[in-house]
């Protein structure tokens, strides 16, 4: 009997990314497909979704024939065989408030949860973004999304400085002139 296994899912929050709802389907694909984008360069680059290298190839796996057929680097963990499971990783839901990614494909996601799991694989939890990289995309789609919803107050570590460049003596001079 083949073991089920559950649906493995990453879900953004819009209201907490960015401070709304929003209703633009074709902007909910952009966001997700940036995050879907950013989440696999990443794993390709060898590093889980914390910023770790991921743990090393078994000597059994190195010394096997798919290994050697696909050409593997042993000292290059992406978790890439043939790309299936990074190739379809996908947004699976969304409305104004979520984009869920994952795999429709069961044995994609069968895949996924074996890595992120470490269930018959060896952990590899590459499945989701730090909160650095989500303001990453929050700032690069601020623009498009406009201002924050009213009441709705988004948590930032973001300071902005007005840099045009004035000379304060200047400044306190016409202000005199202005009081006079």
């Amino acid at each position: 009997m083949a073991k089920t296994v559950p649906r493995v899912r990453y879900e953004i929050d819009l209201e907490e990314l960015f401070g709304q709802q929003i209703d633009d389907p074709e902007l909910r694909d952009a966001i997700g497909q940036r995050v879907i984008d950013r989440i696999v360069e990443r794993t390709l680059s060898g590093r889980s979704k914390t910023g770790h290298v991921f743990k090393g190839y078994s000597d059994s796996y190195i010394k096997s024939a798919i290994f050697k057929a696909f050409g593997k680097d042993p000292s290059n963990v992406n978790m890439r065989l043939k790309g299936d499971m990074l190739g379809q990783m996908d947004i699976i839901e969304q409305d104004s408030k979520k984009i869920a990614l994952g795999w429709g494909d069961t044995t994609q996601n069968a895949k996924a949860y074996n890595h992120t799991q470490g269930d018959t694989l060896p952990k590899r939890d590459f499945f989701g973004l730090p909160k650095r990289d989500l303001d990453k995309i929050r700032k690069e789609f601020a623009p498009e999304i406009g201002p924050k919803a009213p009441g709705r107050v988004a948590v930032t570590d973001d300071i902005s400085f007005d840099t045009r460049e004035f000379d304060l003596l200047d400044f306190l001079a016409e202000l005199e002139k202005e009081e006079t």
